[in-house]
């Protein structure tokens, strides 16, 4: 080993390296003998593990690995594995191609060793399920809000592999979040995306819901669970109307959704909820929860992520199929439900859900929850409060 598994480690938080793994990384860092590429010296940091290859025709490359929430610093050539991103850091004396073919022999070796390493610790990223989506051809386009910064390394890694951006900044989207960044697989409709993004500020309203209605077309979203978007925005002036701030109205237009879209039995690929926790198969609300339109794009996903990330996969499928709860004020939690002989259900126990990635979960509704009945339509009739709960079953 190059230096140590103490040597140089960063501080920082988050998903860490634990210590005393050495063997473990050395075991899935190792190629199999007789190979183009054999392991020359690893380095591990507190969140991340540098390797060195070499090839046998000289030149060598470095690889590191990361977990699979975070991303590189800088546009460079990545691969997933269960546990790990991997990212081409480094190479020398190298053509392209013959330098990306290191990721072959290395993810082989790790999808033999990974198994016994796990991180250490918790984080607030997590894993990009829609650019794995796009990645696999199972989105058409991107649409992406973020900070000038991050929109600037999105769109040189888009460019970097192949795809098309256009960028819009300063826009009032999310205070936060001004900038948005449209990758697609082609100029034509990269630039379309952003035409209809601008057209939904104009003054004219059927303008401007065409523009939404295009924006939804061109990023693959069903046409029912589009026109169900459009239903509730057209509430939201009612709201402005009425004095409440931004954040209000939009907390009543995600209400609105979910009311509308409500089943007895929900299908759990469906569950858009809990994206505050980077939990969900769909990057549009569904029209319905149990949508043939929304499951015939979720199913595919879901396959994916089962063959590529199977752990991945087995957590995020337990968290979608639990019973969610969510109020008129965006307020969501997870519930654990009882049964009672008499067939009525009761609430037990409620777990915050975030409504909005990076910030704290709003603890008010599940506070209130537990110790009141749930009726047949999900609501909760002795509590003064609009609110439903939402129940799942896979279907056959």
């Amino acid at each position: 080993m190059s230096g140590g598994a103490e040597e140089g480690r960063d501080g920082g938080e988050g998903w860490r390296i634990p210590a005393d793994n050495d063997a473990v990384i050395r075991e899935m860092l190792t190629v199999a003998p007789g190979g183009s590429w054999r392991l020359r010296s690893w380095r591990v940091r507190a969140r991340w593990i540098d390797a060195s290859y070499l090839h046998r025709r000289g030149g060598w490359v470095i690889l590191r690995l990361i977990h699979p929430s975070r991303r590189p610093t800088s546009p460079v050539p990545t691969r997933h594995s269960e546990r790990f991103l991997v990212a081409l850091v480094d190479a020398r004396g190298l053509d392209r191609d013959t330098a990306l073919s290191v990721f072959d022999v290395v993810l082989a070796g790790l999808r033999r060793g990974e198994h016994a390493f796990v991180w250490e610790g918790s984080d607030e990223g997590t894993f990009d399920l829609e650019a794995l989506a796009f990645a696999r051809g199972l989105k058409p386009a991107r649409r992406i809000c973020s900070g000038a910064d991050d929109a600037m390394a999105t769109a040189h890694a888009a460019l970097r592999a192949g795809h098309s951006v256009c960028v819009l900044s300063q826009l009032d989207v999310y205070p936060d979040r001004p900038t948005l960044t449209f990758v697609a697989r082609d100029a034509g409709t990269a630039a379309a995306l952003a035409e209809s993004e601008l057209q939904q500020f104009v003054e004219d309203r059927a303008r401007a819901a065409q523009g939404i209605r295009d924006c939804g077309r061109l990023l693959g979203y069903p046409r029912c669970c589009v026109e169900a978007f459009m239903d509730s925005v057209a509430r939201e002036p009612t709201v402005v109307a009425d004095g409440l701030p931004s954040a209000r109205a939009g907390a009543l237009g995600n209400w609105v959704r979910f009311d509308a879209a409500w089943v007895p039995r929900a299908d759990p690929l469906l569950n858009t909820l809990l994206l505050g926790e980077h939990l969900g198969l769909l990057s549009f609300d569904p029209c319905r929860f149990d949508c043939p339109a929304a499951r015939a794009i979720a199913e595919p996903f879901a396959a994916v992520i089962a063959a590529e990330l199977p752990r991945l996969w087995q957590d995020m499928r337990t968290a979608l199929a639990r019973p969610v709860a969510m109020d008129c004020l965006d307020r969501r939690a997870w519930v654990e439900l009882e049964e009672r002989a008499d067939g009525s259900t009761w609430i037990r126990s409620a777990t915050p859900i975030r409504a909005i990635h990076g910030q704290p979960a709003d603890p008010g509704l599940a506070a209130l929850l537990p110790g009141h009945p749930v009726d047949g339509e999900g609501r909760v009739p002795d509590l003064d409060l609009d609110l439903r709960v939402l129940r799942h079953a896979m279907p056959a």
